[in-house]
């Protein structure tokens, strides 16, 4: 016959389902950690970022400050000095004004007449040829194609004073010898420049005075251009002279 179950023996198995828990179970292993994921290369990467931002501000930047300088230039004068030139300043002369005094009007009377210098001043020739008054007149026309020649000629002073000087005088000659009368000797018209080139005076030019009639002994020099008194210009014939002596005079 069959046995009945030995219940010593035999346990039910624990667990929920025979209405008790059960022994605890055991705790559950831990879990292992997740790998650390690999390192990226975020150097580049943020450094280009940085870059692209950078350049973003700096473009913002320039924009609004261009923006603003056009806004500002187009409503207002900068009085900025290195946008607006300097007015240039014109320097006011100091120094004193000069004034000439007005010219001393000349005396009508005489005429100033430069001491030519003589040529040649060793005349070769000792004969001295005698004119007519009309061949002399010639000669004053052109006294360059007689330049050399000795003639002897006559004549009055018009002027020998310190504007002459004591070697030189100023006379109307002629080719003939004629006495004064009234004052002047109406035949000699010719107006010359007589200058002593003798040594020491010899000529006898010195004794000469204004208003003297003379004879001369004399070389042709070349014609010789001087200023007036009043002005003008005249040309008259020069003669050196050798040797001179008075014969009347006209006072």
């Amino acid at each position: 016959m069959s046995q009945p179950p030995d219940h010593a023996q035999q346990q039910p198995p624990p667990g929920p389902a025979y209405g008790y828990p059960g022994p605890p179970l055991p705790p559950a292993p831990p879990l292992a950690p997740a790998p650390p994921a690999p390192a990226r290369a975020r150097g580049p990467l943020y450094a280009a970022i940085a870059a692209c931002v950078a350049s973003a501000v700096i473009a913002g930047t320039v924009g609004y400050a261009t923006g603003s300088t056009n806004s500002r230039s187009s409503t207002t004068v900068s009085a900025s000095p290195e946008t607006t030139p300097a007015p240039a300043i014109t320097p006011v002369s100091t120094a004193a004004a000069t004034y000439s005094a007005a010219p001393t009007p000349p005396a009508p009377a005489t005429t100033t007449a430069p001491t030519p210098t003589p040529t040649p001043t060793s005349p070769p020739c000792t004969d001295f040829a005698e004119l007519t008054d009309r061949e002399f007149k010639l000669l004053g026309k052109d006294p360059g194609a007689h330049f050399g020649k000795c003639y002897r000629v006559y004549g009055y002073v018009t002027q020998a004073d310190s504007a002459t000087g004591t070697g030189s005088f100023r006379a109307n000659a002629c080719g003939e010898k004629h006495q004064p009368k009234y004052g002047y000797i109406a035949d000699c018209d010719t107006n010359s420049i007589f200058t002593d080139i003798s040594a020491n005076g010899a000529s006898g030019i010195k004794d000469i005075v204004d208003g003297d009639a003379f004879e001369a002994d004399v070389m042709v020099g070349k014609p010789f251009t001087y200023t007036t008194t009043l002005g003008g210009q005249m040309t008259a014939p020069t003669f050196a002279v050798l040797r001179i002596k008075q014969y009347a005079t006209t006072k």
